[in-house]
Order: C-alpha cells, then structure tokens, then sequence
C-alpha cells in the first residue's frame, strides 16, 4: 500500500491536496483531500502498486469513465481517474454520513421498514446501472454509505475494473478475492458462471437478510467456510432471528438468495416488486421529514411557492378534486356561463356491487364539463363531503357557491336497471328530470358511458352553452374504475395511511387498465400530496419526485383532454419548485 503521503501528494494533480486518511482495505487506501476549481472535498481511492500493475493504467481508466457515466440520485458519481506514481485511482464526492456497515456495527440490525426503504434505495441504483449494462459486483454494507439521509451506493468502478482485466484469475491467485465472502454470489465463487444483474441480486438479498437478522445469511469464523456455504446451505430461517417477520418477505428474500441465478428474480425490479406487495409497516414514532427535505428544500422554495399558489388564485384556477378544492376551469376576463356540482347516483337497488356506479357516471360527468371553459364544475368528492353535512339544497348549493345540483338514483324495473337524474337550482326547486333505460345488467359498462355523455350534453344544451364534441364520449369503462374511485376516497383524507391506501388501489387499477389515464393522475396527485405533507410513503424522495411528474405526463400522454392531468401535473411543479412557468402553462 502507498505509504508515502509526501509522495503520493506529489504524484496526484496539483488541483488535489491531501487532508488524511479516511479508510484502509486489503487493496486500496482513501484519503480525503480537496480539490481546486471546482473547490470542494473529494474522496481519492487509491490501489496498491501491486494490483495497479495487473490491471493496467488504460484498462482502468477506461472502465472506470465507463461507471463514471451513470447519473442516478443512489449511485456516488466518480469524478476523475488515474495514474498516480504506479498507484491506480479514482476521485469521488466525499460522503460525510456513515455506512451501513457502520449502522449495523452500532445498532445490530435495523427496524424492518428501515431495511426494505435502504434496499430499495440500493436497487434503484442498480437498475439503473444494469439498464447501462454494468454490474456491481461488490454489494455490501460498507458499499453503502448515507447521504441526507438517504442510501447511495460506491466504488462502482473498481469490481467493473478487476473483472475487465484478462487474467483475472491471476488477481485471485495472488490473494485478491474478487468480491466480499459474506455477500458473494455462487457464480462468482466457484468462476464457472455467468456474471450480470442476478449476481448484484443475490448480494443485495445478502445485506437486506443483514439488516434484518443482524448477521449475513453464511457468515462462518472463516472465508473459505463462508464461500463453502455459500455454495451448499440452504437459506438459514429469517423468521427465526426476527419475532413477526412476515413469511412473505422471507419468501421473497429466499427467491433472491437462489443458488443458481434462472431461480432468482428476473430482475432486480422484480425483486423489489416482490418486496413492494407486502404491507410496509410504519416507522415508529413520528415520522421524520428530513429525506423529503433533501429532495423539496422546503426554506429555499417557501417564498416561491406563495408567490405561485397566488399567482394561481389571480388567475382563477383552482386545483382538482384530489386537492380537495373546486375545479374552475375558466379564465377570470372570460367568466362562466353557469356552474354546476354532480352528486353521486343513490343505489336504491338493494345490490351492493352496483355501489360505485353512481359515482362512476358523477366522475365522467364532470370529466365532460371539466372540458367546456364557460362551466364552472365542482368534483364529485367535494360534493359528496358537503351533502353528508346535511346542508339541505339551498345550504349545499351556497357553500358550494353554484347554480345547479344534478343528482339522481339508480333502481330495478324487474331485472333491468333504470336511472333517474334530476337538477336542482341554486334556489332549491327541481326544474329538470330525466330517465335512462331499463336495460340489461350486462350492457352496464356501455350505459354508463353513455349517460354520463347524455347527462353533459343535455345540461349545456339546455341552458344554451355552447360546446363542440365532447371527448371521451365513445371510451369505455376500464376494469380498474372501482379500484379508482375507492382510491379517491382515500386520497381525500389527506392522512399518510390515506395516501398509502390510494396508492395501492392505484397501482391496482393500472395493472387491471392500462390505458385508464384518471388513475395515472390521481398517482401522480398521491405522491405529489405526499411531499406536500411530508409523508414518508416508504419511498425515497427523489424516486417520488419522479413518480410525480411521470404518472402525470403519462395521464396526458393517454388522455390530452383530461384536466386532471394537467392539475396533478402543475400541482407537482409547484410543490417540487422546478418550473414555475410549466405549472402556470399547465393550469391555465
């Protein structure tokens, strides 16, 4: 190992200088210095003169600007590499938190959540990385250092490096084991199979067992024992280091810890999804806002996003109905004509499957007016937590500040259904009733779809609103409807567990309709309302961040005439501060 600090510092750029040794392994030291232009502390990771000779100066260098090229909030960037006096290095950022081998070291193992939010974290990095086509190699814990309070991975570099190198069996032989024993897939122990993704897989299934048990699933008093059971034992029980441990983590985490790599997950996604089914339970105690703040910066965007929550009520937008308010879709120099709140149809069929099909024509009615400038519509959420204050008509249409109330019921003529829509004006009298059906229960799908159509268009048409056609009228019902609207109801309680609920009915509704673009929007609205509140959804900030802005421009990409996605999209500009004039564009 380089033992010259003198030497060493004079063999490095002169734009590093440094400061101490940080931490010392079996083939490299790391130092902390700090560099000039950018003037900032960096980690140097510098290789023994022995390996350095192996690997080779360009080979090195080219595989480490290989992972240097991975951008990804959980991976530590490499700046620069190498050539140092004989000694191989590589520049990084200087992480200041600790790693998870130190956790582990002071508290034993972590609480449950703590471990699948770190995994995770871990695993969005290496599909990032696999999606590029690089493999770790080395997942462990002390690869896994804490950044603002959140996992990021390093040294991606140097495992890349080592197996690059053409006789990497000369680097074993001579003592360097390619890989840390307690987390070493059986591929790469016994050096006859293939090394990818499944391999990172296993050595994250290694860490998250780790985190939970408090001791790898094969540590032995020595490698060659460890290696050995790597290769020979079964997957020790989890549950019986951990009381409560739900079987299906344990399930998932064997999968993982396959020995050969066709029986582990397809993907390190996969594996994740796998963990992602089972019921997170919450951190104890409060829960602490410090990750959403890594992402939000709340302090720096305050003034900010007052400014825009004003700029919004100037022009006269509100936000939709998962934000709990009106939905006003005009402009102020424009005006409405008229304004109008959908309630949901009462079943009056005695049959509790047919529950939420009032509601569904109330939400495709108002995704209908939602389309028209000169209507003012209320959503159907709001209008439901107003009716159950028993406001009476006058008292409802007053809080609600509109014109006419379109409510209705749906009952049985035999074994057909009808329904009835009446509308109410702003005075509480009755001015309008209409009927539709009977018909049969199996054309449910396509009735709905054309009465909500109906119910729009007599309405604008009656009070002399012009409109063009109005779009979504030929759509069908998805299969995920019913799983969506349960979601809205969860969504409106602005509470975390609220918010969890809505997410998995969520992503339910997707996986049943693909194409359902309302669902895509009302994700989008979770995980921005998440980061509002500083909900902790056991995700990491930035990937919800993501999350925000991608279900929104999916919901657009499937629906352009839908508002919602547009509303969820600007909210989720706002409350990330990143494009002020986007959100404008996108309310307007």
């Amino acid at each position: 190992m380089p033992s010259d600090f003198e030497g060493l510092q004079s063999a490095l750029p002169k734009r590093y200088t440094l400061l101490r040794e940080l931490d010392r392994g079996g083939m490299s030291l790391v130092y902390l210095a700090r560099e000039e232009l950018p003037d900032r502390d960096v980690a140097i990771k510098v290789l023994d003169r022995e390996l350095s000779a192996q690997l080779g100066r360009e080979r090195f260098v080219r595989e480490v600007e290989m992972t240097s090229r991975l951008g990804h909030p959980h991976i530590v960037p490499i700046y620069a590499a190498g050539d140092a006096g004989g000694h191989l290095y590589y520049v990084m950022p200087f992480i200041a938190g600790e790693s998870l081998r130190d956790r582990l070291e002071r508290e034993g193992r972590l609480s449950i959540h703590d471990a699948l939010r770190v995994t995770e974290q871990v695993a969005g990095a290496l599909a990032h990385a696999h999606a590029a086509g690089i493999v770790h190699r080395d997942i462990k814990p002390a690869n896994i250092l804490f950044q603002s309070g959140h996992a990021v991975v390093a040294d991606f570099g140097i495992a890349r490096a080592l197996f690059a190198a053409e006789d990497h069996t000369k680097l074993t032989g001579a003592g360097n084991v390619l890989g840390t024993p307690d987390y070493m897939s059986p591929e790469q122990i016994d050096g006859n199979g293939v090394v990818d993704e499944r391999t990172d897989q296993y050595a994250l299934g290694c860490v998250l067992y780790e985190m939970i048990g408090g001791q790898p699933p094969f540590h032995s008093r020595t490698s060659q024992a460890t290696l050995a059971r790597h290769l020979t034992d079964r997957v020790p029980s989890l549950s019986a280091l951990r009381e409560g441990l739900s079987p299906r983590i344990e399930q998932a985490l064997r999968k993982a810890l396959s020995k050969a790599p066709a029986d582990r997950h397809e993907s390190i996604d996969a594996f994740i999804a796998a963990l992602q089914e089972l019921p997170q339970p919450a951190p104890a105690g409060p829960v602490e806002a410090k990750t959403t703040r890594s992402v939000l910066s709340p302090v720096g965007i305050s003034l900010r996003l007052a400014g825009v929550m004003l700029l919004v009520a100037a022009i006269g937008v509100a936000y939709n109905a998962w934000f709990g308010g009106e939905e006003v879709i005009a402009m102020p120099d424009t005006g409405f004509q008229d304004s109008v709140a959908m309630a949901p149809l009462d079943n009056e069929t005695g049959d509790p499957s047919l529950d939420l099909v009032g509601r569904s024509i109330a939400a495709q009615v108002g995704n209908h007016f939602q389309q028209v400038a000169s209507v003012k519509v209320i959503g159907e959420y709001s209008v439901r937590s107003f009716w159950e204050l028993g406001l009476g008509y006058e008292g409802l249409l007053d809080s609600l500040d509109v014109g006419h109330l379109l409510e209705g019921w749906i009952e049985l003529r035999g074994d057909d259904l009808v329904m009835t829509v009446t509308e109410t004006n702003a005075r509480g009298v009755r001015t309008d009733t209409r009927f539709f059906g009977p018909f049969p229960r199996e054309q449910l799908d396509s009735a709905v779809v054309a009465i909500a159509h109906d119910i729009a268009v007599s309405f604008l048409e009656r009070h002399g609103i012009a409109t063009t056609r109005l779009a979504g009228q030929d759509a069908e019902v998805g299969a995920g409807r019913e799983a969506f609207l349960l979601a809205t109801d969860a969504l409106g309680q602005r509470t975390r567990e609220g918010l969890l609920r809505a997410e998995s009915l969520l992503l339910e509704s997707i996986e049943l309709d693909e194409a359902y673009a309302p669902s895509y929007a009302a994700l989008s609205s979770v995980y921005a309302l998440s980061l509002s509140y500083r909900y902790d959804l056991g995700h990491d900030p930035f990937e919800v961040a993501a999350r925000t802005l991608a279900y929104a421009d999916r919901a657009i990409q499937l629906d352009p005439t839908l508002p919602d996605g547009y509303s969820s999209r600007g909210y989720a500009l706002v409350v990330l501060g990143i494009d002020i004039d986007g959100a404008e564009a996108d309310f307007n």
